[in-house]
């Protein structure tokens, strides 16, 4: 998410940035993770400024204009609902500073539905019992400054936190068994199954069929794949 304005000089302006959020009877300041209110000062925030004309190419004293962009790239973590931009600062206006203030247009944040299932397996425990497991991964931004997870590069898919999933086991000639499978850490799901028919098996995940805690969801479904013989 980005917003642009035009402030004052930097020696003048005292720019602040909050973000704010729809609570049902007004805007409350939104609260990072770790329930700080979510500021430009924060890491999860970025502010960029460029004067036009720019000062290497015209000196002081020149008149000229000062533009801020806020940027709040927005992670897997943060609470979907409706939200705004609050920016307090201070301006020039030719002989003395005088304060301003704004808001943006609302705007909100839903779930997604880019999360990957990956790495769909099932494994042979011996004795007509199998384990069924995935990984849930989110894409990259690849144009992004924030770090998805601390153990992943931020060009890589990173693993979901937490969630719930469910996969079915198709059976040739036989009746489809649906599998709820536990999160058991890294974005990794797992589940035991036991066979009671008669019958080739494979296993399919569904769109919808992994929602992580904050809700994203897979858009795409994955497999079927096979049981080892």
């Amino acid at each position: 998410m980005r917003f642009a304005w035009f402030g004052g000089y930097t020696g003048v302006d005292d720019h602040r940035v909050a973000v704010e959020m729809f609570d049902g009877d007004g805007y409350e300041p939104a609260r990072n993770e770790e329930g700080r209110p979510l500021t430009d000062a924060d890491l999860e925030t970025f502010l960029d400024y460029v004067p036009d004309p720019d000062y290497g190419t015209s000196r002081f004293p020149h008149a000229r204009s000062h533009r801020y962009t806020f940027s709040w790239e927005t992670t897997a973590r943060v609470l979907t609902g409706t939200y705004r931009l609050h920016i307090m600062g201070t301006n020039w206006n030719g002989s003395a500073a005088e304060p301003y203030e704004l808001y943006s247009d609302s705007f909100t944040i839903e779930p997604s539905d880019d999360v990957i299932v990956a790495d769909l397996t099932v494994d042979d425990l011996g004795g007509g019992s199998y384990r069924i497991s995935f990984q849930g991964l989110l894409p990259p931004n690849e144009a992004g400054y924030r770090v998805r997870d601390p153990n992943t590069p931020i060009g890589d898919p990173s693993p979901v936190d937490g969630g719930t999933a469910s996969a079915t086991v198709n059976v040739d000639g036989g009746t489809p068994e649906p599998v709820t499978l536990t999160y058991v850490g890294a974005g990794v799901f797992e589940a035991n199954f036991t066979k009671t028919q008669a019958g080739a098996h494979s296993v399919s995940v569904a769109a919808g069929g992994l929602a992580d805690r904050f809700g994203n969801t897979n858009g795409e479904g994955a497999g079927p794949v096979a049981f080892p013989d």
